[in-house]
């Protein structure tokens, strides 16, 4: 697997890494569960990148039953999802892969409710999912990381698990970072979405309702006609 760019920080001039969203993509649907987490491996922490306790330059080897990482050196805990979009989820990063995918090829007109059909995922986890999604189809896939990975010079915000060898007592938390203007504003936008889709749903409904109601007024008519019937009377 080729050496994958670090994100990029604020400030940096360096170009987008435009195969990754394809690279993703492509995971997300011929991949398995540990190709994904390898390839986000390769992302953040490839063969060279010097160890957040150490700082030797190192080679992460995967933790069994776990979405950790070890350094080949002083077995340092990392975990390559803690600073991006996918931190703290449930959801297996092949699926978010595929959310990603969906996103990509449909701009701007994918909502929650397709991606909870199509991913057989809920709605506020496909609404969640979405949020975090947009921004980074819209403005570049360095917002698959968190605003701790620019504060840090472009290298990502490294999560060390406290209690793991060699890690330091008071290991900051990337996942309690607060989100960036970007997400909220994607959160915001996935919210509208999902608005517009329910408030669609429910005047297709209303519509319904309201033409059986017609259909209905109609039927009594036409059998008071028939009958003679009064529309107060109950019968003959």
């Amino acid at each position: 697997m080729p050496r994958r760019p670090h994100p990029p920080s604020a400030a940096s001039t360096e170009p987008r890494g435009t195969d990754t969203l394809a690279e993703l993509a492509a995971l997300g649907e011929l991949g398995d569960e540990d190709a994904c987490l390898d390839y986000m491996r390769d992302l953040v922490f490839p063969a060279g990148t010097a160890c957040p306790k150490c700082a030797r330059p190192s080679r992460f080897h995967r933790v069994r039953g776990r979405s950790a990482y070890s350094c080949q050196h002083c077995g340092c805990h990392v975990y390559p999802t803690a600073a991006t979009i996918f931190r703290r989820s449930t959801t297996p990063l092949r699926t978010w892969f595929r959310a990603i995918q969906l996103v990509d090829s449909r701009p701007g007109t994918v909502t929650a409710g397709q991606l909870e059909g199509e991913l057989g995922i809920t709605r506020p986890t496909a609404s969640r999912m979405l949020a975090r999604i947009i921004p980074v189809v819209q403005f570049g896939p360095e917002l698959l990381f968190t605003s701790s990975a620019s504060r840090q010079g472009g290298a990502p915000g490294p999560a060390v698990e406290p209690g793991s060898p060699g890690a330091s007592p008071a290991a900051p938390d990337p996942a309690a970072e607060p989100l960036s203007p970007d997400l909220v504003r994607g959160e915001l936008l996935a919210s509208l979405a999902g608005l517009r889709e329910d408030l669609g749903a429910a005047e297709l409904r209303a519509n319904a309702a309201l033409e059986e109601v017609e259909a209905l007024r109609r039927a009594v008519a036409t059998i008071e006609r028939l009958t003679g019937s009064d529309a107060g009377s109950a019968g003959p």
